[in-house]
């Protein structure tokens, strides 16, 4: 067995929940080996003038080796000759305008599959792109005085719960004047915050506490506020230009957090040692609040400048190849903190097996099993993805304490995690508690037999909706399944093919627009529970859906 690194983890986790699914409906089989052309043109969305040397990228969902990009000429022409039947994505983009996806009605919104039979010419594709955006400002501290290199960023609601992320899109320092600029927004809401530290760690060097320091600079969020719950959202339209996003920045007490590191597993030589905090609550997907290193033999450690506030502080340990690591939550408050301890040691090994209901599908070459954390917090603990033995035997060493869901990636949509037990417990859709004294195995059994739900969207019009996403959502007691969910575009045809879905009851929706919103909300989906197609699966089903769109926009209607 070997364990895959946790970029791998994250990108096998996205390949088998469906966020990129398979081809929405396989192209027709033919005999035909007559190769399929795509052609275009490129223009500005505010004026219609043909964009000269865009970038133009076919993307194959088939194989990497079919992808291929092209320049417009100077009429904003582009053209794809020999190419291969099967389904594609195409994206148009050039500087100083906001990228495009075939099928996308405004940024933002999700494109739409282009699915080629052999010999069909799509030669008359229309990408018209809005100007990007900036937003401009100046920082200043309590007396007016222009502040430079200060690190300002612009942030969007993002990851699964938007509500409760911040994911950072661009930034800027500001200048000798405290002047800053972040250009190449594409439309859309943003958060905009100035972090100035004026007197960084030297060396370990600690400032001195006479003279008139007497805190610091906290990061703040426009307008002026250090809770990112209180931001102030800033609309941001194609090709505008936003003055005056202006920062006025205060002084605030500052702290010392100090502590020690207790390392069960290794010594000084054998690690690296560090200590990071992050704040609590609405959470930035970048850097933690604060980190400090722990180099002496006592696992003492410093955090110095903290602002008050509520944080999770974190010991994390890398020796003997494996990651180790302590937390706890921790108040802040307008006195330093003394006496913070953590405890590194070894987590749980978990043991199990894999069986096979049917002999797995010759595109499965390898599987791996995961634990993905029921704590979706910034300092989430999943295990790397491992592959498990020819034999169906796995250790999954070094587990932290805690709840966790079973995940098995095995490349093919044809299979699916059919059952999961810990001990005596059905651990199938999460609940799987790991403690040092639990003494149990895993077992999992694995099913090749998946449901299909294909089908085709349409416009209220009766017309085909492409470029819209149809989700496949649980019902009761599945609802907080996430693996048992399965999402899709459709095609330029507003064709749609779900698959990998597991045997039980379904909703099958369709929403002309996912900005803001987030299908795996509860309370997000209730007022559209109406408007999804219900649908029974089995094993082995291959079933057909007709969906109408819908529009978003009438939330409120859908609420009555």
């Amino acid at each position: 067995m070997r364990p895959v690194s946790t970029a791998c983890y994250l990108l096998l986790l996205c390949w088998q929940a469906g966020a990129q699914a398979p081809q929405p409906i396989d192209a027709p089989k033919t005999q035909n080996n007559e190769k399929c052309a795509v052609a275009g043109t490129v223009a500005r969305a505010d004026t219609g003038e043909p964009l000269k040397k865009a970038t133009v990228t076919l993307w194959s969902h088939d194989s990497v080796e079919r992808s291929a990009f092209a320049i417009t000429d100077a009429q904003g022409r582009f053209q794809f000759d020999k190419v291969e039947p099967g389904t594609y994505s195409l994206d148009a983009s050039h500087n100083g305008f906001v990228k495009l996806g075939y099928g996308q009605k405004k940024h933002g919104d999700p494109g739409a599959n282009l699915t080629l039979a052999a010999g069909q010419k799509m030669t008359d594709l229309v990408f018209k792109l809005p100007r990007t955006a900036s937003i401009t400002g100046h920082v200043m501290d309590e007396d007016g005085q222009a502040l430079p290199n200060v690190e300002v960023k612009v942030y969007q609601t993002s990851g699964r719960n938007g509500k409760d992320q911040f994911g950072a899109i661009g930034g800027a320092s500001t200048n000798d004047l405290g002047e800053y600029r972040v250009f190449d927004l594409a439309p859309g809401r943003y958060y905009v915050r100035a972090n100035y530290q004026s007197w960084k760690d030297v060396m370990g060097i600690k400032p001195s506490t006479s003279g008139s320091l007497k805190g610091g600079y906290p990061p703040a969020f426009y307008l002026n506020t250090t809770d990112p719950a209180k931001a102030v959202g800033i609309i941001v339209n194609a090709g505008d230009e936003i003055p005056s996003v202006d920062f006025l920045l205060n002084p605030t007490h500052v702290v010392i957090i100090r502590g020690k590191v207790f390392n069960t597993i290794a010594t000084r030589s054998d690690g690296s040692l560090q200590v990071a905090l992050m704040r609590r609550g609405k959470v930035l997907n970048d850097f933690p609040s604060a980190s400090a290193g722990v180099w002496n033999k006592e696992g003492s450690f410093e955090i110095r400048n903290v602002f008050p506030g509520s944080y999770i502080i974190q010991a994390s340990l890398w020796a003997n190849q494996e990651n180790y690591s302590a937390r706890r939550d921790l108040d802040v408050g307008n006195s330093d903190v003394e006496g913070i301890n953590l405890t590194i040691t070894h987590g749980v090994d978990v043991s199990g097996h894999l069986t096979w209901e049917q002999k797995p599908p010759s595109e499965v070459q390898s599987v791996h099993v995961a634990l993905q954390s029921s704590d979706q917090g910034p300092f989430s603990q999943n295990s790397g993805a491992l592959e498990v033995k020819p034999d169906g035997t796995f250790v999954i060493k070094n587990v932290p304490e805690g709840i966790y869901k079973p995940n098995v990636f095995t490349g093919s949509w044809n299979c699916f995690l059919k059952s999961a037990r810990y001990g005596v417990a059905d651990v199938t859709d999460g609940g799987l508690a790991l403690h040092a004294s639990t003494d149990a195995a895993l077992e999992l059994e694995m099913s090749c037999r998946a449901a299909q739900i294909e089908g085709v969207v349409l416009t209220g019009d009766s017309l085909p909706a492409a470029g819209v996403y149809v989700v496949a959502i649980p019902d009761a007691p599945h609802r907080d399944s996430e693996r048992r969910y399965r999402s899709e575009l459709t095609d330029q045809n507003g064709r749609f093919l779900l698959r990998g879905i597991a045997p039980g009851e379904y909703r099958i929706f369709s929403w002309d627009s996912i900005d803001d919103f987030d299908w795996y909300d509860a309370e997000q989906v209730k007022p559209y529970e109406s408007k999804g197609a219900r649908i029974s699966v089995e094993e082995g089903d291959r079933k057909t859906v007709q969906l109408t769109v819908i529009e978003t926009e009438n939330a409120s209607q859908a609420k009555q």
